[in-house]
């Protein structure tokens, strides 16, 4: 069987208290197709000594590449070194790097580059390296070997957005773990630069593959709470409806939380209401700004006084039916927004919003 081992590239000061998805979702890819597979958590939390000694103790004959995957463009020059060192114990492996976005760190190390959702790039690369398959399409131009894979090998919409972890990731019951509604964003805000956007139809996940994930992290780790990685989690009153009814069925009690369009919430007849039924109570609200003028210049409308009412009015009602965390998100610099709109908003805030 082959071996690979696949590193979660995580900044230790800012990713404390959770692990990215998608390493483990490549991961579960991975092994869905036969190979053995195993994470390594915080990568630049490790040693080289550390990373040396781990690998004098996993690689074997099958082992045939290192996965780095980034939340960000992140990298050190601890993992550089431990690359350069690998090569000379293990000449034969392949140095593969995927991230949600360009990579924009310089590695002398690292042969190859995966941008976007990964499953349908990977196995084609690895195909390519190990099982004399087509060889990819790399961008010109670069001076790398990278692979667009929004472009050129899309991966969605996935019906199964499933991730299955196994003994060796050590998932903890109190851990936050990521989970995948749908992918890309049906909104096209001026501001954004993910790779999906302005996406129409039904992109969202089947909803028995997530009641199957919900009850086997329950009973397999006691996995409670979940990060949601959607752009947008309510771009779709269906969407939100649709999971709900697989939550309320649950016979424990779940918290989610992710990214929420404040103004769709508000403006939308049982949205709140739904939201609280799923237990999605964990809202990150891209609000940008409380000035009428520089919201609307990148496509966020709503009147400020009727979208100040409505997020007091939502707290109130989670509040008044459980948990409830709401975080406001602000650009400042946007156009039309001058100083003494920015303290009106911070005013505000330290009145309505602590």
């Amino acid at each position: 069987m082959n071996h690979c081992l696949l590193f979660n590239v995580l900044d230790p000061e800012k990713h404390r208290s959770g692990r990215t998805a998608g390493v483990y979702r490549i991961a579960h890819f991975l092994r869905k197709e036969g190979w053995d597979v195993e994470v390594i958590d915080y990568a630049m939390s490790w040693s080289l000594k550390e990373l040396q000694e781990l690998c004098k103790s996993r690689v074997t004959s099958n082992t045939k590449f290192f996965g780095f995957s980034h939340l960000f463009s992140i990298w050190s020059d601890t993992l550089e070194d431990f690359i350069k060192w690998s090569r000379k114990q293990y000449p034969s492996l392949k140095y593969i790097s995927g991230s949600a976005v360009n990579p924009f760190f310089n590695s002398k190390q690292i042969d190859y580059y995966i941008q976007g959702y990964g499953e349908t790039a990977t196995i084609t690369l690895l195909n390519y390296l190990f099982s004399n398959g087509e060889r990819p399409k790399f961008w010109l131009n670069t001076g790398r070997k990278i692979i667009n894979a929004i472009a050129d090998y899309p991966s969605y919409p996935m019906r199964d957005l499933s991730v299955e972890y196994e003994e060796r990731d050590f998932i903890q019951p109190w851990e936050w773990l990521s989970v995948e509604f749908s992918r890309g964003c049906m909104f096209s805000c001026d501001f954004c630069n993910f790779p999906l956007i302005g996406l129409k139809g039904d992109m969202t996940r089947d909803a028995d593959n997530f009641d199957l994930e919900m009850k086997k992290n329950y009973d397999k780790w006691g996995t409670q709470n979940y990060i949601v990685t959607d752009e947008t989690f309510n771009d779709r009153t269906e969407k939100i409806r649709k999971f709900a009814d697989v939550v309320e069925k649950l016979n424990f009690e779940t918290f989610f939380s992710g990214f929420v369009r404040a103004d769709l919430m508000i403006s939308r007849k049982g949205e709140i209401e739904d939201l609280a039924r799923m237990n999605f109570r964990g809202h990150y609200y891209g609000i940008e700004s409380f000035n009428h003028k520089t919201a609307k210049s990148v496509g966020k409308g709503m009147n400020p006084d009727r979208l100040k009412q409505g997020l007091i009015d939502s707290r109130k009602y989670f509040e008044s039916t459980g948990v409830y965390r709401g975080t406001i998100g602000l650009i400042v610099g946007l156009p039309h927004e001058d100083i003494s709109s920015l303290k009106e908003t911070r005013d505000w805030l330290l009145q309505n919003w602590k």
